[in-house]
């Protein structure tokens, strides 16, 4: 193990540990948290065997294992971007009710 993968590794252990900690609290649901385990998990095992990524980047016509992965994060972070663009969106309209509820109950 060098030191890169001793780093991600402890780095991973303390993110998946704080996952583990907001299921407990109720503070995650159900799909983020899958979502955040399997993400969290798969960077542990590409990290311990980076050969597995350039298995799956040759399934998908990729020439390195590096570019799926920086590809998969690209989507992962538009993804996760979007989905905080719809809560904020949400909530904006949230505030902008109770905001009107409130300047016509005085």
């Amino acid at each position: 193990m060098n030191l890169f993968q001793f780093v991600f590794l402890i780095f991973i252990s303390v993110s998946l540990y704080k996952v583990v900690i907001k299921i407990k609290n109720g503070q995650l649901g159900i799909k983020e948290s899958f979502v955040w385990v399997f993400a969290w998990v798969l960077g542990a095992i590409i990290i311990f065997d980076p050969g597995i990524s350039i298995k799956i980047s040759n399934l998908f016509g990729i020439g390195r294992g590096v570019d799926l992965v920086i590809y998969s994060s690209i989507i992962f972070l538009y993804y996760i971007s979007y989905k905080i663009y719809l809560k904020i969106d949400s909530l904006q309209k949230k505030i902008k009710e109770l905001s009107t509820k409130i300047a016509l109950k005085d």
